[in-house]
Parts: C-alpha cells; sequence; structure tokens
C-alpha cells in the first residue's frame, strides 16, 4: 500500500519541472497535474481536471473533492492535499510535507507566478503564505495514513 511517504517523495521528484498550464509531462506541469501524476504513478482514484481556465473557480474544488477525503479537524498531513485561494477562488493545490521529527511543515506545488516550476516551499512562508489562503485539506484515496 502506498503511504504518505511514498506520495512526498514522488511529489520531490517533480522539483525543478517547469510550470505549464495543463501540463501532464515532464517538459512541464501545473498543480493539478502535480497531483493527478501522483494519482497515476501510486494507481490511485482520481479523475482528471481538463480544460480549466487559471482561475477556475468552485468547480476546481467540486471536482477534486469527488475523489479524495476531507481531513478533519483541518491541518497538514503528510503526503496529503492542500488546496488554497489564489485570489478569491479555490485554484491552486499542492502537497503536504511534514517532517515527522521537526514537525516543519512545507507544500509541493507547481507556482505559475513567481517561480514558474515545481518547487518545495514553507506553508506559512512569503509575502501571502499558503497557510493564509488555506481553503481545504484532503486525503487521496488509497494511500496509508494510518
Amino acid at each position: 500500500m502506498t503511504t504518505p511517504d511514498d506520495v512526498v517523495a514522488y511529489a520531490r521528484s517533480w522539483i525543478g519541472t517547469r510550470w505549464v498550464h495543463q501540463g501532464r509531462h515532464e517538459d512541464g506541469i501545473d498543480c493539478a497535474g502535480l497531483l493527478m501524476k501522483t494519482i497515476w504513478n501510486f494507481g490511485l482514484e482520481g479523475e482528471d481536471i481538463k480544460g480549466y481556465r487559471r482561475d477556475p473557480g468552485p468547480q476546481f474544488l467540486k471536482q477534486i473533492r469527488l475523489w479524495t477525503d476531507p481531513v478533519r479537524p483541518m491541518r497538514p498531513v503528510n503526503g496529503g492535499i492542500i488546496v488554497v485561494n489564489d485570489s478569491v477562488m479555490p485554484c491552486h493545490t499542492g502537497i503536504f510535507a511534514v517532517d515527522s521529527e521537526t514537525g516543519v511543515v512545507s507544500v509541493i506545488h507547481a507556482e505559475a507566478f513567481p517561480k514558474r516550476r515545481v518547487h518545495e516551499q514553507m506553508y506559512s512562508e512569503g509575502n501571502n503564505p499558503l497557510k493564509s489562503r488555506l481553503v481545504d485539506i484532503r486525503y487521496f484515496r488509497g494511500v496509508n495514513y494510518v
């Protein structure tokens, strides 16, 4: 069975890959693509999110909720999915990495601006941290989070 550490290691293998809107390949990937490639790599449940704009709105979160389970109470979970607002609507996602020894929380994600690549950043880092834009935290179905 797939573990959260497997998910995090796989997501980290994409670090440095350039950001491409709706990308699903080694030449370029976006935030939803990183989730889909993770799902396909481990044979998890999920349906690709296609034909979306850069500001997909409520449909984006609705689609993700169809093939994931909620983390409640909402807290960062190693290998879990983070969904955040980019402006006023939920339209960005990534994968949590939580260090089991230190409790340090980071997020691996493909970002259009300012990085234009897959990278890992601290959950509360920067002028507009991911933590302040949090909308939801989800489990991948088929990953052993116990």
